[in-house]
């Protein structure tokens, strides 16, 4: 019986070789235990680590920058509209709050809160009318309802002063029209008063 001679096999390429030997070693050697993260690794964890410090510092900072505008915003119009002391008597700067009185007949009795609050380090930027739980919104967007809200309360201010102005400057016209207080309309500025 004639003897089978193996198929021979084809010669290895420099990368086969590489790749055979390296098999061929590993088999023999036990595993070696895996090594740590490389330090380039433990530097780019430290270097996302001063990143994620940067950035709550920055929002940290950003959340009491924009309280001191709003601050600053109202002063800036107590001086021009001493009656705005009537709808923001206080600011709470320890708390990072502004309450504005309702500026309107209706809501006079009424206030808007704004405020920020740090919450485990994130700043939080509440809006909360009367005792109403508050809507959480983006700084700029808080920052928007406050000038709102402020630019509402100073246009009251001037209307009533305006409407007292006119007043005024009709009875000084018509010294002789009757006045009425508190029934809701001025009966004197009325072409069919009620009996």
């Amino acid at each position: 019986m004639p003897r089978k001679v193996p198929a021979k096999k084809s010669q290895p390429t420099a990368s086969k070789k590489k790749t055979s030997r390296v098999k061929a070693s590993s088999k023999n050697r036990p595993a070696k235990p895996k090594r740590s993260a490389p330090a380039s690794k433990s530097k780019s964890s430290g270097d996302s680590i001063d990143a994620l410090v940067k950035k709550q510092l920055t929002a940290l900072k950003q959340a009491d920058t924009l309280f001191k505008d709003a601050v600053s915003i109202v002063e800036i119009y107590r001086k021009k509209h001493p009656e705005l002391e009537q709808y923001i008597p206080s600011v709470a700067s320890t708390q990072r709050e502004i309450n504005v009185r309702g500026a309107s007949s209706e809501d006079s009795n009424s206030h808007y809160r704004f405020h920020i609050d740090v919450v485990d380090g994130d700043p939080k930027y509440g809006v909360a009318f009367d005792q109403e739980e508050p809507s959480y919104l983006d700084p700029s967007e808080w920052q928007k309802q406050f000038h709102v809200r402020l630019a509402k309360t100073i246009a009251t201010i001037i209307a009533k002063r305006d409407s007292r102005e006119i007043t005024r400057m009709y009875f000084k016209h018509f010294p002789n029209a009757h006045r009425t207080i508190g029934c809701g309309h001025d009966d004197a500025l009325d072409p069919n008063p009620s009996p």
